[in-house]
């Protein structure tokens, strides 16, 4: 789960103007800023924080290459699919909107990647891809805040 950190200066004008918002523009901010937050998590974790690895030609003992898949990385979890497989299948659910919303993967080894079970090391891609980018976060509700509120 992620949170959000924010030091609050002007407490008395911020109090005032949260007040005029109504229930409907208060839960239109909240929904907004947390599908752009989701948003940037489901891209950084497909995209930066799960390697992205194809073929590379390897030259044998007797001087012929070949081309192989690329190692697997120690500590991170790689692609060697593209798009395809773990990378393809990391989403969003809005259905707990506007209470909450999740940004994860229906594969059950997704889980197995990111908690480290069994024999598997622990390779995660969902928490890193938040620790990423939620210093932006507090940045995007106030976006919306401003327009919707119109401060």
């Amino acid at each position: 789960m992620a949170t959000i950190k924010a030091e609050v200066t002007g407490i008395k004008t911020l109090l005032r103007k949260l007040k005029k918002l109504s229930p409907k523009q208060s839960q239109e901010i909240l929904v907004k800023s947390l599908q752009d937050c989701a948003k940037l998590v489901q891209d950084n974790a497909a995209n930066k924080q799960i390697i992205q690895q194809g073929r590379v030609a390897v030259t044998g003992p007797r001087g012929g290459t070949s081309i192989k898949q690329a190692p697997v990385h120690p500590t991170r979890l790689t692609s060697r699919r593209g798009g395809a497989g773990l990378v393809g299948s990391i989403s969003i659910n809005q259905s707990h909107l506007p209470a909450s919303i999740d940004v994860g993967t229906k594969l059950k080894y997704g889980r197995v990647h990111e908690l480290g079970l069994g024999r598997y090391p622990k390779r995660p891609f969902l928490k890193p891809g938040v620790e990423a980018v939620e210093d932006r976060f507090p940045a995007i509700f106030m976006k919306h805040w401003r327009r919707i509120a119109r401060v």
